[in-house]
C-alpha cells in the first residue's frame, strides 16, 4: 500500500472557492491540458462560460471519471496518475477523499448502482474487477478477464452492468446476480479504443465511444442487445483532431453530449454528424462528462423482502411543484410520450395505470404523489412484503408538473430495482 501523504496533499490543495453551477450545466474532468494539474469545470450549456470547481490539485493527477452524487447536488469522482481515490466534489469545489489508496495504475469509471453504493472499474494491468465502494469500504464485486474497464453503467432495463473493454472493441456485460460475464458484441473494425458506455433510454440500446487514433475511426456507436452496432454520431468527419472520451444522454431531451479534446458537441436526438452547438477549442482534454443536477430519481435500498425501498426524488427547478409516480412491472420502452415531446421512460401496464389513475397502493407504496418541498426534493418508498417474490424487477416513472404549464413538465431518468430474498 503506497504512503498516506499523497491523498492528505490531495485534500489540502483540492479545496477551492467556486462560483456553484446550476442544473443543466456540463460538468467536466479534465486530464491537465486546461491547466497544469487537470481539474473540475461547469460549463454554461447556453453561453459556453467556464467556472472553475477544482482547480489545483497534486502534480500528475487527474480526474477521470466524474458522476451526480446520491444527492444529486455533490458529485463523485475518481482520479488517475498519481493517486487513485474516490473523491467527493461540492458544488462550491470543496474535495473530500472517500476511499484511497487504491494501488492501481488508473481508476476509469464510477458509477451509482441500485442499492446506493458506488461501482469503481480500476486498471490493475491484467484482469480487471469491479469494485463497491460503501461509505468508506472498498470491496471486490467480481474479477474479469479484461484489462481497462474504460467506465461503467448500471443498465436500468435489467440491474446487469455494461463496461466498454479498451483495446479489444468489446462491450460486456456483468450479470449483477450471478456475476457471469458476456460480451454483448464487439466494434467494427478496425475499432478497439472504446471508451465509455450509456444508456439510450428512448431506444434501451447502448452509446459507445471510441476515442479515434491510430486506425481507430472516432464515432459514437449504438449498439443493440443482440450486438448489432451502427454509426450514431460521425464525429470522425467533423473534427479530425477530436479525441472522443465521453458520451451523456440527456434523459430529458434526448439530446447527445459528448466530451473530448475538442470541448464538447451536442447533438440531436437522432445522432448525425452536425452538432447544434460546440463549447470549448481544440486542445482541451475532457475526460468525462455529466449534467449537474440530472440523477433526479435514485433509489437505494436492498430490495429484500419485508424491507423497504426508496426513491429519492430530485428536480432543483421544480421547488414545490406537484409529481406523480408509477411503477411498472414491464419495462421502460417506448414510454409514455407527452405534450411536450418528453417521454415518461415507463411501460404504462395495468400496475402502472392503477397507480397514475388511483395513486399509491395502501400498505406498499407511499409518497408517489405529491408535491417536492421548498428545495425540490420528496421521496417515494416502496414496503417490499414478507414472503414477495425473488427476482421481480419494478421501474418506476416520474412527472413532475409545475404550475408553469405544459411545456415546463419534466421527467424522471430510468431507474429500477430487482426484488431478492
Amino acid at each position: 500500500m503506497r504512503p498516506f501523504m499523497p491523498v492528505v496533499l490531495f485534500l489540502a490543495l483540492g479545496c477551492s472557492l467556486a462560483a456553484q453551477p446550476n442544473p443543466g450545466d456540463f460538468i467536466v474532468g479534465d486530464y491537465g491540458r486546461t491547466t497544469s494539474h487537470g481539474g473540475v469545470f461547469a460549463i454554461d450549456p447556453v453561453t459556453g462560460k467556464r467556472t472553475t470547481l477544482v482547480n489545483t490539485l497534486m502534480p500528475g493527477y487527474y480526474t477521470n471519471w466524474i458522476t451526480m452524487d446520491l444527492d444529486n447536488r455533490n458529485m463523485m469522482a475518481v482520479s488517475a496518475g498519481n493517486i487513485d481515490i474516490v473523491f467527493r466534489v461540492s458544488p462550491t469545489g470543496g474535495v473530500t477523499t472517500v476511499a484511497a489508496p487504491f494501488g492501481y495504475l488508473d481508476l476509469m469509471g464510477i458509477t451509482l448502482d441500485e442499492d446506493g453504493t458506488y461501482l469503481v472499474t480500476p486498471d490493475t494491468g491484467a484482469g480487471d474487477p469491479i469494485l463497491r465502494v460503501t461509505g468508506s469500504s472498498v470491496s471486490t464485486v467480481t474479477t474479469t478477464s479484461h484489462n481497462i474497464l474504460n467506465g461503467i453503467c448500471v443498465d436500468p432495463a435489467t440491474g446487469h452492468y455494461v463496461m466498454p473493454v479498451w483495446g479489444t472493441g468489446l462491450v460486456i456485460n456483468v450479470d449483477r446476480n450471478t456475476l457471469a460475464v458476456t460480451t454483448i458484441g464487439k466494434m467494427p473494425a478496425p475499432v478497439t479504443r472504446i471508451t465509455s458506455v450509456d444508456y439510450h433510454p428512448w431506444s434501451g440500446d447502448f452509446l459507445v465511444t471510441s476515442f479515434g487514433g491510430y486506425n481507430d475511426p472516432m464515432n459514437v456507436y449504438k449498439m443493440d442487445r443482440g450486438g448489432s452496432t451502427t454509426i450514431f454520431i460521425a464525429l470522425q468527419t467533423l473534427q479530425k483532431n477530436f479525441f472522443d472520451h465521453a458520451v451523456k444522454v440527456d434523459d430529458q431531451t434526448g439530446d447527445i453530449y459528448v466530451a473530448g479534446s475538442g470541448g464538447i458537441g451536442v447533438y440531436p436526438p437522432g445522432g448525425g454528424s452536425t452538432p447544434t452547438k460546440t463549447f470549448g477549442p481544440l486542445g482541451f482534454s475532457w475526460t468525462s462528462l455529466e449534467v449537474y443536477g440530472s440523477r433526479n430519481v435514485v433509489g437505494q435500498g436492498s430490495g429484500r423482502a419485508g424491507t423497504a425501498y426508496t426513491f429519492d426524488l430530485s428536480f432543483p427547478l421544480q421547488k414545490s411543484a406537484p409529481y406523480i409516480a408509477a411503477l411498472s412491472l414491464s419495462g421502460l420502452q417506448p414510454g409514455i410520450l407527452l405534450p411536450n415531446g418528453r417521454t415518461v421512460h415507463l411501460i404504462p401496464d395495468p400496475l402502472a395505470v392503477l397507480m397514475i389513475t388511483h395513486g399509491d397502493i395502501q400498505g406498499i407504496t407511499s409518497g408517489f404523489v405529491g408535491t417536492l418541498n421548498s428545495q425540490g426534493n420528496a421521496r417515494a418508498i416502496v414496503n417490499i412484503p414478507p414472503g414477495f417474490p425473488p427476482g421481480i424487477r419494478l421501474y418506476i416513472g416520474v412527472l413532475v408538473m409545475p404550475g408553469a404549464g405544459i411545456s415546463s413538465w419534466e421527467v424522471g431518468n430510468p431507474c429500477a430495482f430487482t426484488t431478492k430474498k
